[in-house]
């Protein structure tokens, strides 16, 4: 007996070995894996979008899902996912084109965590139900970045560490804490003692990559020149804490190169 063959999409918001680890993609294989095998589904093939976003704006950065969609031709396939949250996301623009093309394509397209779910369906029913989906998965979504939201700021005012993000030039994560980095912060000086004596921004810049060797602009030194962390100022949002072990800075040093900054833009 011919089997039918398959392909598997997967799709991670929090990229896999990355600060959120896109938990799930092995729930996400395993599930859709043993649908197959139960199934009599041949994998041909699989894609999965690592740590994007299922919102509208992301829809463009869905490479995996553009490649998969684009490569569907006339074969005849069935696309298999976990559920229509992977697929379609939560945004209505990119619910509703996913949805258009595997339609236009005229392939079957299988939720194994939703074995009812028919993307031909028109009966009232079903479009109700699948409204249903769409809005609790935007209800996950946001309940998850509340749920974040209040883990980083309590992460601020209980540790007073960074709450997450890219570390500021002068500083790198380790062990999920920042810490000064040595090689960068003798830079971080130069760059405020720089300032005090009168130098623009662009000039800094240019010494700075020269002296250590580092990719310096002048809208990068004065970003610089403004963040607070320097003085070890922990934020996150309106949270904020001070970590004296962070600072880079000393306090007058600041206010005289931020002075500096407001002399030459007037």
């Amino acid at each position: 007996m011919v089997l039918k063959r398959a392909i598997l999409y997967f799709r991670t918001s929090g990229e896999v070995g990355k600060a959120n680890r896109g938990f799930g993609l092995a729930d996400q294989k395993a599930d859709c894996e043993k649908y197959c095998n139960q199934n009599g589904l041949e994998i041909v093939n699989s894609f999965c979008d690592d740590g994007v976003s299922g919102s509208d704006e992301y829809l463009g950065k869905s490479h995996a899902l553009l490649e998969m969609l684009s490569s569907l031709n006339g074969d005849d396939l069935v696309i298999v996912t976990k559920n229509s949250d992977r697929i379609c996301g939560r945004g209505e623009y990119r619910a509703a084109w996913v949805r258009r093309e595997i339609v236009k394509s005229g392939h079957q397209l299988v939720c194994a965590d939703q074995p009812d779910y028919d993307i031909y369906s028109d009966d009232p029913t079903s479009v109700m139900m699948q409204k249903i989906i769409d809005a609790v998965a935007i209800f996950e979504k946001m309940n998850i970045a509340l749920r974040l939201a209040k883990s980083r700021r309590q992460k601020v005012k209980k540790t007073h560490q960074r709450a997450a993000g890219k570390a500021p030039f002068g500083y790198r994560w380790e062990n999920k804490k920042l810490v000064i980095d040595d090689a960068e912060a003798p830079a971080v000086r130069e760059i405020f003692k720089m300032a005090v004596a009168g130098f623009s921004c662009r000039a800094i810049a240019e010494r700075i990559s020269s002296e250590y060797l580092v990719k310096m602009n002048g809208p990068r030194v004065n970003w610089i020149l403004k963040n607070e962390a320097y003085l070890g100022k922990m934020k996150y949002g309106a949270t904020e804490a001070m970590n004296e072990s962070l600072a880079l800075i000393p306090k007058v040093t600041f206010g005289k190169a931020r002075a500096g900054l407001r002399r030459r833009k007037k």
